[in-house]
């Protein structure tokens, strides 16, 4: 279904009969003759190539920018922008085949509307009008739904990659022709996977003037915190949008009838998507965090690790569901935890207020909020990491709408996170990578495949009567059922040691640790399980052998002072009940009846 070839002629790379077809034209990289760099020293231009006074950005820097890229400009090609033969190679036969293979794995055209062949007209597919390809003669490709170029052109490294639909049918209106820039320094990015299929995503229709004009309408709200206002935009989908229903599931709260889109406008956007106010094209993301649609700035740096793993979540894909040319395949969604359960304060409330409804000390511990700097103290959102609290101080402070301190000066460090400060993964805190970890004996700590972080301050070998405070803690975890249950339902066991505990769904208190002192803090169920399914290194030895504590649980020999505590007394004074009617019952037979013969129903007893 998903095979693929490479066709060294057209330089295309196609797809099966059978899927979202969709052509790669590469042909573009190695001959873009003055726009991408071959040889280092070499010279590059953005827009009109000839003579520029104006030197383009620089491709590494990771300063930001106070206005978008020049449209028109020239630089020197350093040697992270060469095209090698060897990094074509790679792009064409590995980075671009498992892109396509993710893209069809969600997404494919309605049956009513798939065509044997992709009419091409004469169009100037371009970003901006200076950029891009201008295509002079019409042309056909064969078993073709959607035809991609791409290109390698050097940009700022706060812009990453660029995607964005140039052409939609004529019949239709879906989108058939795109553009896909892909920087050679974004090559190196831990998150390149999502960087590329992000841009698949805006140039296969995730682009404001369809999603507002097409699929949803839009409206606009003032929104008044800290006595600032700011004009927040939304897509107001239908009663029976997919997405809508997937995102009142997720968060639990059926009041949400409108899709935030991103109101903070970086400087770089207009340049991306050509036009006033294209931000709209991303999901707010102080609402939608690791989101892949969300606007992120970790996403465009390289090999930042600035945030949970983007994620392709039901919400995404329920936006593709309600257009009128996709089907989609949610059983493929990426594992996406940022929102879930929350509740309606996720739209209505800012951050620091999103308390969980469970609000008690277990639940905020495992909060979105967080205010302390200090390294390995806080576990990520999807809990595969310990993290650190991303707040820093600010000169100026934030305006007054994106403040969340009472010390005005420090917020988060994303401006396009609203300055909400939220858990990054600390270096080196993967609980799921074993090489190089340093496990904790004494706090039961295990890195590993199935490893999660979890707050807690327990101590196998405990000195000094001070407990010490909860802190982000690598734990083996399963999911299953409970023993000798034939039930899907799902609970999450942690390993401490040789021993296993059962989590409660809502999460809480685990204590009386088999030796141990301390508690374990353990968070929703769903944070780590996925509903019905158990893990790949599931057993049904585990819920067997597994210690059912759970909240503020007395350890035995607590139990067994109370008991005596109770029982002697008790069985004291049973024992004085007891004795009291033997007593009167020997009395009773101690005395002696005489018989008046001359009376006999006349009887007395001495």
């Amino acid at each position: 279904m998903l095979a693929l070839r490479y066709l060294i002629a057209t330089a295309y790379l196609v797809t099966s009969l059978y899927c979202l077809r969709i052509t790669f034209d590469t042909s573009k990289i190695m001959t873009d003759s003055m726009r991408t760099c071959t040889v280092s020293g070499g010279l590059y231009f953005r827009g009109p190539i000839g003579t520029s006074s104006i030197t383009c950005e620089s491709t590494t820097a990771s300063s930001d920018y106070t206005g978008p890229p020049a449209t028109t400009c020239s630089a020197i090609c350093g040697d992270q922008d060469v095209v090698t033969r060897q990094i074509y190679n790679d792009f064409i036969n590995n980075t671009l085949p498992a892109l396509l293979n993710r893209v069809q794995s969600v997404i494919d055209i309605k049956d009513t509307l798939k065509k044997p062949t992709l009419n091409v007209p004469a169009v100037n597919c371009a970003f901006t009008s200076n950029t891009g390809i201008n295509i002079t003669t019409p042309f056909t490709l064969n078993n073709t739904d959607v035809l991609i170029y791409v290109f390698m052109r050097p940009m700022p490294r706060i812009v990453g990659t660029q995607g964005l639909y140039c052409y939609r049918d004529e019949e239709s209106k879906r989108p058939v022709v795109g553009l896909l820039n892909v920087p050679v320094p974004v090559l190196r990015s831990t998150n390149l996977q999502s960087l590329l299929l992000k841009q698949v995503l805006h140039i296969l229709g995730f682009h404001w003037p369809i999603l507002s004009k097409e699929v949803y309408t839009f409206t606009q709200t003032t929104r008044i915190i800290n006595n600032a206002q700011r004009v927040s935009t939304y897509l107001v989908p239908p009663p029976t949008s997919t997405a809508l229903s997937t995102i009142q599931k997720h968060t639990g709260c059926s009041l949400i009838t409108q899709i935030e889109m991103e109101d903070t406008a970086p400087a770089y956007n207009t340049y991306l998507y050509d036009g006033p106010n294209q931000f709209t094209s991303f999901l707010e993301k102080r609402a939608f965090n690791n989101e892949i649609m969300t606007n992120n700035f970790s996403l465009n740096l390289v090999n930042a690790v600035d945030g949970t793993q983007p994620a392709l979540s039901n919400i995404t894909l329920g936006i593709f569901a309600d257009m009128p040319w996709y089907q989609v395949n949610f059983t493929n969604a990426d594992r996406y935890v940022f929102g879930k359960s929350v509740g309606c304060a996720l739209n209505t409330q800012q951050c620091e207020n999103w308390v969980p409804a469970q609000s008690d000390a277990t639940s905020r511990l495992y909060w979105y909020w967080c205010d302390n700097p200090s390294i390995n103290t806080h576990c990520t959102l999807d809990l595969t990491s310990k993290g650190d609290c991303n707040v820093q101080q600010y000169d100026p402070a934030p305006i007054a709408y994106y403040r969340h301190f009472p010390n005005v000066a420090f917020g988060g460090s994303d401006i396009v996170n609203d300055y909400c400060p939220f858990v990054s993964p600390s270096f080196g805190g993967d609980c799921r990578v074993s090489v190089g970890s340093d496990a904790d004996s004494q706090t039961g700590e295990f890195y590993g495949a199935t490893s999660r972080c979890f707050m807690s301050n327990i101590r196998t070998n405990p000195q000094g009567s001070t407990q010490p405070a909860a802190t982000s803690t690598c734990l083996n975890t399963a999911c299953g059922p409970l023993s000798n249950s034939t039930s899907s339902d799902i609970y999450l066991f942690v390993q401490i040691g040789s021993t296993w505990y059962k989590c409660e769904k809502a999460g809480g208190k685990v204590s009386g640790l088999n030796g141990a002192l301390g508690t374990l803090f353990c968070p929703p169920v769903d944070l780590v399980c996925t509903d019905g399914a158990r893990s790949v290194n599931w057993d049904d030895s585990i819920a067997a052998s597994s210690i059912h504590s759970q909240g503020n649980q007395v350890p035995w020999w607590a139990w067994l002072v109370l008991g005596l505590g109770l029982g002697i007394p008790l069985l004291i004074l049973f024992l004085l009940i007891v004795g009291f009617f033997a007593w009167k019952e020997m009395k009773k037979r101690d005395k002696i009846t005489v018989v008046d013969l001359r009376n006999p129903k006349k009887k007395a007893r001495y």
